[in-house]
């Protein structure tokens, strides 16, 4: 996507839904840098609730004339031109590739559904690191809102509330949300060319080094001092319990 221009796309919403100031001082290094069209906001909703902060985000937003939101969270590093990339698609929903910040440090995006657990709470297929193509898009079920670029359109559908947790305690406000995109008629796509890092012990990062898809591990303060692990940790992982039933962690 070479030359890319922030004056091609219209403004809109940076959401930021945060229980407290950024975590981490890669974020906010990252947000400082960050490119997006002129006349885009920044939105930080701070509570105990994600959800909460959510809904806040979004119906603020729609009082704008913001014509998208891109959803990030303060654990999370990212490149300077990554809402420029995902704009440049013009689709309705659109997420980076992203893990877990966790061991096993899965890919936070799921093909489909696979039955439920012993809750009654929806079970999904985790897409593996080796299932990914070499570039492109990848249509998915739901995926992590971390870095979600969503379409005004898509959210004035579903309409409020936009976020909620499926049985009002399980964290899953991510899955919930793409479920009710999907039901809206929307589908959601995985740009596998645009990743993000999420931040733990070390950032995690999606990486496709010498025609092969893994993890890399970026300590912080080190420079270019990162790991590499082909294949992820774990190559047939179906997902921890808490990701399968679509528990994130922010």
């Amino acid at each position: 996507m070479e030359g890319l221009n922030r004056e091609d796309f219209p403004a809109g919403t940076v959401a930021i839904p945060c229980n407290d100031l950024a975590r981490y001082h890669h974020f906010t290094h990252d947000l400082t840098l960050l490119d997006v069209p002129d006349g885009t906001v920044i939105s930080m909703h701070r509570s105990a609730s994600i959800v909460q902060n959510m809904n806040q985000i979004v119906e603020a937003m729609l009082a704008t004339d913001s014509a998208w939101m891109w959803i990030i969270g303060d654990d999370h590093t990212f490149k300077r031109d990554t809402v420029l990339r995902l704009l440049a698609h013009d689709l309705d929903i659109v997420a980076p590739l992203c893990s877990r910040r966790g061991p096993p440090f899965s890919l936070v995006a799921f093909d489909y559904q696979q039955g439920e657990d012993e809750l009654g709470r929806p079970l999904y297929h985790a897409l593996q690191y080796d299932e990914l193509p070499e570039h492109g898009l990848v249509p998915v079920t739901a995926a992590g809102t971390a870095g979600m670029l969503v379409k005004r359109h898509v959210l004035e559908a579903i309409g409020n509330p936009w976020f909620e947790n499926s049985d009002g305690r399980t964290q899953n406000e991510d899955i919930e949300f793409c479920r009710k995109a999907a039901d809206a008629g929307y589908q959601i796509h995985v740009d596998v060319d645009t990743s993000i890092g999420h931040i733990g012990v070390f950032a995690t990062w999606p990486t496709r080094r010498q025609n092969e898809w893994g993890i890399t591990f970026d300590f912080q303060g080190q420079g270019r001092n990162d790991i590499f692990i082909a294949g992820g940790i774990r190559p047939n992982d179906q997902g921890a319990p808490d990701t399968r039933t679509g528990t994130l962690d922010w």
